[in-house]
């Protein structure tokens, strides 16, 4: 309690069972921070009032709060398809190593991180990103907040599955709210969505536009849908084939991002 930690300093606390321990800071930026337990622990990070990017408002801004549950280092991984974001012009990524001497190569370009714990933030225009390393990393998505990027929609944060991670079906719940403009974004091997049912039904028999990338060789379908339909999900492939799923969504000063589901095991 009131003591200044600077960066690379490290502190203990002990927790019992089922307690939580939160800390907040202003002003700083805590991505890269390394945190281990003796025992097994979730830990959720985010902002509770912030604009992406953190430069693009100075004043009268309209601010959002941003929380995701960060996976552990045995969750992360080495191959990313970044999807497009509806109703936006552009979005924010980060990513974070686990290793130092990380590089990491994009279908726009490369970037090393030399340290455990590096960051490197990339604006990008609203169009899919394919990204791997030669070794983990995390990789966030984040949706500009109002006055940064065009329209009434505000931000969202959006810790993106690895390939690795995928899996062959997934259960989800869209909150009964008329102001949310809802979406999901499937990232499936070329080839292998012919065998995507939504809650039963061929996935083509919802609106949808796809994109198309490649990762190390290999093309994946990227297939973007608005998706208002409130209550409980399933989507899964039939034939067993894994694939990754995000959901999202926005309305005037608000907005939401999640992955469903990520296999965690070792990479």
């Amino acid at each position: 309690r009131n003591y200044r930690y600077e960066n690379g300093e490290s502190f203990d606390v002990l927790l019992n069972q089922f307690e939580t321990f939160h800390l907040e800071v202003n002003g700083t930026d805590l991505s890269g921070t390394f945190i281990e337990g003796t025992r097994p622990i979730a830990v959720l990070a985010g902002a509770e009032s912030t604009v992406i990017p953190s430069l693009s408002c100075t004043q009268n801004c309209e601010t959002q709060t941003v929380t995701q549950m960060i996976p552990p280092i045995e969750g992360l991984g080495t191959e990313f398809i970044l999807p497009k974001l509806e109703d936006r012009s552009k979005f924010i990524y980060k990513v974070i190593s686990s290793e130092g001497g990380t590089h990491v190569t994009t279908n726009t370009g490369t970037m090393d991180l030399t340290s455990p714990g590096s960051v490197v933030e990339v604006e990008a225009t609203n169009h899919p990103i394919s990204i791997s390393s030669d070794k983990p990393i995390l990789v966030v998505q984040m949706a500009e907040t109002m006055k940064a990027d065009d329209g009434n929609a505000s931000g969202a944060m959006v810790v993106i599955p690895a390939v690795q991670q995928f899996q062959s079906d997934y259960h989800f719940s869209i909150l009964d709210d008329s102001e949310y403009r809802n979406y999901i974004s499937i990232m499936i091997k070329t080839g292998d969505e012919q065998d995507l049912r939504i809650d039963g039904n061929h996935y083509s028999a919802y609106n949808n536009t796809m994109d198309h990338i490649h990762l190390k060789g290999q093309s994946y379908t990227i297939i973007n849908m608005p998706f208002n339909q409130y209550g409980g999900h399933v989507v899964e492939n039939i034939q067993g084939n894994p694939f990754g799923l995000t959901v999202y969504g926005f309305k005037q000063f608000q907005g939401f991002g999640f992955p469903v589901g990520l296999k965690v095991t070792n990479h």
